[in-house]
């Protein structure tokens, strides 16, 4: 069952792109967390992929989905992306991503969200 509430934006867009409900449901509970503009970002990697299918679990079709949810667990709206790089803040900046992979407007530490 799954631990979370769909907004209906979020389903229209879950129909429009033939997202399935379970797939947003594996994302949810196993992706990773990555705070994004005031929401949190549920994606599923394809390291991640690879050791659930070594674990012998059915992982197809969930390559790609990313799930936009509040940060009290609603689910705002769901996609496919396998492009391997990360979103970028908005509003050109200048910032970049350090070492880590964390969003820094100077480049050398970390920006709590």
């Amino acid at each position: 069952m799954p631990q979370f509430t769909l907004t209906d934006h979020a389903r229209r867009r879950l129909n429009a792109r033939r997202i399935p409900l379970d797939a947003v449901d594996f994302v949810f509970r196993y992706g990773r967390e990555l705070p994004s503009r005031g929401a949190v970002l549920h994606v599923l990697g394809r390291r991640e992929l690879e050791l659930f299918r070594k674990d012998g679990v059915n992982v197809d079709g969930y390559e790609g989905v990313h799930v936009v949810a509040s940060e009290e667990g609603t689910v705002i709206t769901a996609y496919k992306n396998r492009s391997p790089h990360r979103l970028r803040p908005r509003g050109g900046s200048g910032g970049r991503f350090d070492s880590s992979g964390w969003w820094s407007e100077t480049g050398n530490h970390r920006v709590a969200a």
